[in-house]
């Protein structure tokens, strides 16, 4: 929902090291615990929530690790100079290899540090066998893949088991954030359908690369939502090898495709450097990750004008009252911006704070009912209110997400020209919008 490290530059091999597993980001409450207003039922403290007993946040320190556990250190210092908790928050972190053995690694390792609940990591499929050993709570605020989520589901099993049991087996995993693949997916026809008419998109291109996770399934899904309201010609799975994007694009322009939307990890750079470089007749957008850095336009010397990406946030947008606190604090204590978990790392301490606060315990079977069936949490920076998802729901406890429209996220950021180089500009939705949308300059 931040943009990705906004205060490094990131190339080609920073990319392949999480793209094997198809990462790809973009973006996702329990009453605030600054407010003087008491929630539902509670006896307020001079916060304005019960006290929460003392508890351990554990910080996995593998991919994205830095801004999770600045963001996680700025929250449990606000927590505790608020009076907030009865007692005090403590951070432990764990390092590891950016891989799903490296993740179980760091868990296990917080575990024995004591950690009442954890968050990070980018891996589930390493580390969630732990999670449900150790019975703890795990807030995730990197991965957006949605297994886990179709695991707790007690509608259907993804894999064929009872799924009241893997219920029981994995209910200790919530998702603050980024939205899952599917609800990502689902944010991209929205965005096409409402402006497809304003910006002359008529005719959409789709490009998928095949990161080894149903790369054909999400394309062939894009095309059918897309073709009730736009024309699609061209839809394409591609490999992150490919190193000229020529004869594709003349596949585009032949089909005389007006957007590109693209989904894109390990061959985005290339594919915007050729894009821009041949000054081709059609723009592009949608999920490109390098695009969230804020040191990409430096990376490829200003080819990224008028690329478009979701995103968590940017520098400039106020997608709650508290967005541009926490970015003002990050900035004054670490310098730069975080990378997309730095808010969400920085809600799930919050929402986790506030849960405690509620039911009194860091016991997990007292605090899954209450965030399932009770949270509203309104003091976070990325969503204006996170409630996670019941059980029987197709994605148990992600993040309850309808449209752009009605929750905000994610944020449309497009890359466009400032006094001072590239600036990240979000043109859609209305409420975060900070510019409007500019053609490629070839274009205009």
């Amino acid at each position: 929902m931040t943009a990705g490290n906004m205060d490094t530059h990131t190339g080609r091999r920073r990319f392949l090291q999480y793209a094997g597993a198809g990462t790809v980001s973009a973006l996702a409450g329990c009453q605030s615990l600054g407010e003087n207003t008491a929630p539902r039922g509670s006896q307020g403290t001079v916060t304005g929530n019960p006290a929460a007993p003392s508890f351990t946040v554990g910080v996995m320190r593998t991919d994205f690790g830095a801004d999770v556990a600045k963001s996680a250190r700025i929250a449990i210092d606000e927590l505790n100079g608020s009076g907030a908790v009865d007692g005090t928050v403590e951070l432990t972190t764990a390092g590891g290899s950016a891989s799903p053995s490296g993740e179980e690694t760091a868990y296990r390792r917080l575990m024995s540090q004591g950690a009442d609940v954890t968050i990070g990591g980018l891996y589930p499929r390493g580390f969630l066998p732990a999670v449900s050993e150790n019975e703890k709570l795990h807030l995730t605020s990197v991965s957006p893949w949605p297994l886990p989520a179709r695991l707790i589901s007690r509608e259907t099993s993804p894999i064929g088991g009872d799924p009241q049991q893997e219920y029981e087996k994995y209910k200790y995993f919530f998702r603050v954030g980024p939205l899952n693949l599917i609800d990502l997916q689902r944010a991209q026809v929205q965005l096409i359908e409402k402006y497809n008419d304003q910006l002359g998109w008529d005719r959409v291109g789709i490009i998928v690369e095949n990161l080894n996770i149903g790369a054909e399934e999400r394309l062939r899904a894009l095309e059918d939502a897309m073709s009730e309201f736009v024309e699609v010609p061209v839809a394409e799975v591609v490999s992150g090898s490919v190193n000229d994007w020529t004869p594709i694009y003349d596949r585009m322009e032949s089909a005389g495709v007006d957007l590109a939307a693209v989904f894109l990890v390990i061959s985005a750079t290339v594919a915007n450097e050729q894009w821009a470089d041949q000054q081709r007749n059609f723009e592009m957008g949608g999920i490109h990750l390098p695009a969230m850095q804020l040191g990409y336009w430096e990376d490829v010397n200003g080819a990224a004008e008028s690329l478009w990406t979701m995103n968590a946030a940017t520098p400039q947008t106020e997608n709650t009252p508290q967005t541009q606190p926490y970015l003002k604090e990050y900035r004054n204590r670490f310098g730069g911006s975080p990378a997309y978990p730095g808010p969400l790392s920085y809600d799930a301490v919050k929402v986790y704070a506030h849960a405690v606060g509620e039911v009194g315990s860091t016991d997990p079977e007292k605090l899954i009912p209450f965030l399932e069936e009770d949270c509203a949490f309104t003091g976070g920076s990325f969503m204006p209110e996170l409630g996670f998802r019941g059980p029987d729901t197709e994605f148990a406890h992600d993040p309850e997400w309808s449209s752009i429209e009605e929750s905000g996220v994610p944020i449309f950021q497009q890359w466009q020209s400032g006094e001072d180089g590239g600036v990240m500009e979000a043109f859609a939705p209305e409420r975060n919008k900070t510019a409007e949308y500019v053609k490629p300059p070839w274009m205009r």
